[in-house]
């Protein structure tokens, strides 16, 4: 690695002094700051109340069909972009926007040029999919909760509360 100093170069080698120029106001601009994380977890998502945000599907028609977050209003990623900067659009800088595509790959790059915008948008991390297998885990563990105080409550009456009849019907 060959040394350069001078003048020309404040940090002594060129790549040091270059990350050092880029870093600061040396050409008249700075570095961007980094971005508010525009990512939501399904965890964060639910713990929001349905009046706190707009929901949005950026997947397809098709895809939508076969399964959507309750309260959610299909948009195409072209059809978000076309409104954006228009005085007249259905989306409020003062509402929380929460996107979702498939993966969640369109609903980050989407929700990073709105926020860029000044909206208030944000990502479901994971997409669709990844909501999907929190709220299966979700239940799964309300089920097994459920399955433990029932035993909880046998070991204590020592007798089963729940008839044959009565727990093939909660099935």
């Amino acid at each position: 690695k060959r040394e350069i100093s001078g003048p020309g170069f404040p940090c002594g080698d060129f790549s040091r002094s270059l990350d050092f120029l880029l870093s600061h106001r040396f050409f008249g601009y700075a570095k961007e700051a980094p971005m508010r994380d525009v990512e939501l977890s399904p965890e964060q998502f639910d713990a929001l109340l349905p009046d706190e945000y707009m929901l949005i599907d950026l997947r397809t028609k098709e895809e939508y069909d076969h399964g959507f977050i309750p309260g959610t209003m299909l948009f195409s990623p072209e059809q978000i972009r076309e409104f954006l900067g228009r005085k007249l659009s259905p989306f409020s800088k003062d509402t929380r926007i929460i996107l979702y595509c498939k993966y969640g790959t369109v609903s980050r790059d989407l929700a990073e040029e709105m926020a860029d915008e000044g909206y208030d948008a944000y990502s479901l991390t994971g997409g669709y999919g990844a909501w999907a297998l929190y709220e299966i885990q979700k239940e799964s563990k309300n089920e097994e909760r459920g399955v433990e105080i029932e035993r909880s409550l046998q070991k204590k009456f020592r007798r089963d509360l729940v008839n044959p009849f009565a727990r093939a019907i909660l099935k």
